[in-house]
């Protein structure tokens, strides 16, 4: 994916920085110097990483899809159901259907995984 959010750290510090692992891909010392997007080493190919993983963030079960649609979402518990809260989706280019099937994929993964 391409990333082009440009941040102000400092006068004269301009950077663009990855929203996935938050490391720093492109820096300037103006805005219009940084390119128009920059790809992470972490959002490569190359990486393999799963469709989806579960983790522990601050205490909170978080599920965060690797694959576009990209999104992390808080798991949360009530009783024997979960669902599914606070969804950040990384590809805003995401159409609400693409969006909602990868979801749905989600729960799967999540069904699979109490039960396997």
């Amino acid at each position: 994916m391409k990333f082009s959010e440009k941040t102000k750290l400092s006068p004269g510090m301009w950077v663009i920085v990855c929203p996935l692992c938050g490391s720093t891909i492109a820096s300037a010392s103006d805005k219009e110097f940084l390119p128009d997007y920059s790809i992470c080493d972490c959002d490569r190919n190359g990486n393999k990483l799963p469709v989806f993983e579960v983790y522990n963030a601050a205490g909170v079960q978080t599920i965060r899809r690797n694959k576009y649609p990209r999104f992390s979402a808080k798991i949360t518990f009530d009783g024997d159901a979960s669902d599914l809260e606070d969804v950040v989706v990384l590809d805003e280019e995401a159409t609400p259907e693409v969006l909602a099937k990868a979801l749905r994929k989600a729960g799967e993964f999540l069904i699979k995984k109490s039960n396997g």
